[in-house]
């Protein structure tokens, strides 16, 4: 018997993401709930079996219940012998759009970044459970960071010996998640590094920590101090998507972008009809929705705030961006507080601008290092007659290096 060899019409309505229904007939009983999702009493088309249940059961009695679950219905004989194969053909795109969706959760509740997909070791670690042993579970978290993270240093640093001459010439990078007091860490790797591969190698130090980037950056100087020169380094702080401040002032402007369609969604009659039928919590909660996106005096705070935040994001940015850095920092900075000052000066929060201000610089001072004033004054760009003669945001007219105080 070929699987839907002769479809026998059924008395619910054909729903595309439920091809199933085609291979069952329904009995109407009389009196009975009539909800699509509601247990139903069918024949089996092919068996001839007779079953009370949803939609559910119908998939596990053709495909099987999933991993790891009982089935609480029997599987169709017939399509067990004769047609599995086609079965499961017909409906494996399905399945694995369903497998494509956990993956998806899975990154997206993570945090995890899609380009994990191009990744050789993801795909070798989807191959690694494609072929485990039948109710294989993943390693516990105890497990994870303590010994198989020891055996996974120790295989690295096999795979490390073979590349050694590479590092002389094309460097090595650090990378550090920020953990509390990791820029002692960091130095004492870069030490260990350079009396390995010797000094004349080129490293770059990665950290989502402004705190331990400058403590990395002291040990260098010292490292310096104590001759080993001929070695460069370079130190950047982290990923903007990472960085909390970041997002919020991303959300914010995407928010103003989307004013007019909150505006017209909460006019809709759908939204009116949603909003009647729920809950009395869920009502209260639209009702401030609704409240909130027609207020002007919240969507006049989000530009002011918006205004003052912008020339922090893009001083962000630009040290998130590919390339050396070092040698514009310092000059940057400067201008972005000059920039925060216009955009404060006619703006509903100008009060604040002192308040402002001293965080800014607070932030500063824990993250510079020597190195940003050096780099600045060894930029040719800032004693150039052209820059030097247009005035600096703020409108404080700008010095070269050698006279800024």
């Amino acid at each position: 018997m070929r699987f839907n060899k002769q479809p026998q019409k059924s008395n619910v309505e054909k729903d595309p993401r439920k091809p199933l229904h085609e291979e069952v007939t329904y009995e109407e009983v009389p009196g009975k709930n009539k909800n699509i999702g509601a247990s139903k009493h069918w024949t089996c088309n092919h068996c001839e079996g007779k079953y009370t249940s949803s939609y559910t059961r119908i998939h596990v009695h053709f495909f099987g219940p999933p991993m790891g679950k009982t089935a609480e219905i029997k599987r169709c004989p017939i399509l067990v012998k004769t047609s599995k194969r086609r079965i499961e053909d017909a409906f494996k795109m399905l399945e694995r759009e369903e497998v494509d969706m956990k993956i998806l959760r899975g990154l997206c509740v993570n945090g995890i970044p899609f380009n994990v997909l191009q990744s050789p070791q993801f795909l070798e670690m989807i191959q690694a459970i494609k072929k485990a042993p039948k109710g294989y579970k993943s390693p516990s978290y105890e497990k994870a960071r303590n010994s198989l993270l020891d055996q996974c240093v120790r295989e690295v640093g096999k795979e490390l010996d073979p590349v050694k001459d590479m590092l002389l010439t094309q460097g090595v990078s650090v990378i550090s998640d920020g953990i509390e007091k990791m820029g002692v860490e960091i130095a004492k790797f870069l030490r260990q590094v350079i009396e390995e591969i010797g000094p004349s190698s080129v490293i770059q130090v990665v950290t989502d920590n402004a705190t331990n980037c400058k403590a990395a950056g002291w040990e260098i100087q010292k490292t310096w101090r104590s001759n080993l020169n001929g070695c460069s380094i370079h130190i950047t702080e982290g990923r903007v998507s990472q960085t909390r401040f970041a997002s919020h002032y991303i959300f914010l402007k995407r928010l103003t972008e989307c004013r007019e369609a909150l505006a017209t969604t909460i006019v809709v009659n759908s939204w009116r009809e949603w909003v009647n039928k729920a809950d009395e919590h869920t009502q209260v909660l639209a009702n401030k929705v609704a409240d909130t996106i027609k207020d002007e005096d919240f969507w006049d705070d989000i530009a002011h705030i918006l205004a003052v935040t912008k020339p922090i994001f893009y001083m962000v940015k630009f040290c998130d961006d590919e390339g050396p850095k070092m040698a514009e920092i310092y000059e940057r900075m400067d201008n972005m507080i000059g920039q925060i000052k216009e955009a404060m000066r006619y703006n509903k929060f100008s009060m604040y601008y002192n308040k402002v201000e001293e965080i800014v610089l607070e932030r500063w001072d824990k993250m510079t290092i020597p190195l940003h004033c050096l780099g600045f004054a060894l930029n040719p760009k800032y004693y150039d007659k052209h820059y030097l003669a247009k005035l600096a945001p703020g409108g404080m007219k700008r010095n070269p290096p050698n006279e800024d105080r």
